[in-house]
């Protein structure tokens, strides 16, 4: 997105994407880090505050970058990193001079890999969880659309819970033995 005005416009969607669970990596181009240091005249700013944009976009994404050469590979890593393992939005700041100088490529490839469960916690979680399970005459589970976001809607059928969730995700249910739902 062109920095300042758009970056502006663009807040809207990227805050209703983090209020909704959505990962989307916004990268805003911006002036060069040079014009800025001098005080050159540039266009969209807020007065010449370049920095507000970072700040603002702080408080709705869950990783923020202001790249540099020396750190471009690196936070570009991080910040993608973030959105894939939070499953929210992550804001790039590019300046202009950046995108054109030589940066040092990475040692290793970027792995992205679903986070894995505290072995700790999760025992904890079933000793108190499947006796109350099993006790139940008629377990039920609710499903919330984060359950879609993250992929995980395979991983809650069981045939012995019977199933309900929010308005917002009633096309997750694959169980035609519910009726009711």
């Amino acid at each position: 997105m062109t920095g300042g005005v758009g970056e502006l416009s663009a807040a809207c969607g990227v805050g209703g994407a983090y209020a909704e669970g959505v990962p989307v990596i916004a990268i805003a181009g911006h002036p060069s880090k040079q014009a800025l240091k001098n005080g050159q005249s540039t266009h969209h700013g807020l007065h010449g505050d370049f920095s507000a944009y970072a700040r603002i976009y702080k408080e709705f994404t869950v990783a923020q970058a202001v790249l540099t050469p020396e750190n471009a590979c690196q936070e570009i890593d991080r910040v993608l990193e973030a959105c894939w393992l939070e499953k929210l939005p992550v804001y790039i700041q590019l300046p202009l001079d950046v995108q054109v100088l030589p940066a040092e490529a990475p040692t290793q490839k970027l792995a992205l890999s679903e986070p894995l469960s505290n072995p700790t916690q999760l025992a904890a979680l079933l000793e108190n969880l499947l006796p109350l399970l099993n006790a139940a005459q008629c377990p039920a589970m609710l499903i919330d659309s984060t359950v879609g976001s993250h992929n995980l809607t395979d991983r809650t059928r069981y045939d012995f819970l019977m199933y309900t969730a929010n308005r917002f995700i009633r096309g997750i249910n694959r169980n035609p033995v519910v009726q009711n739902f």
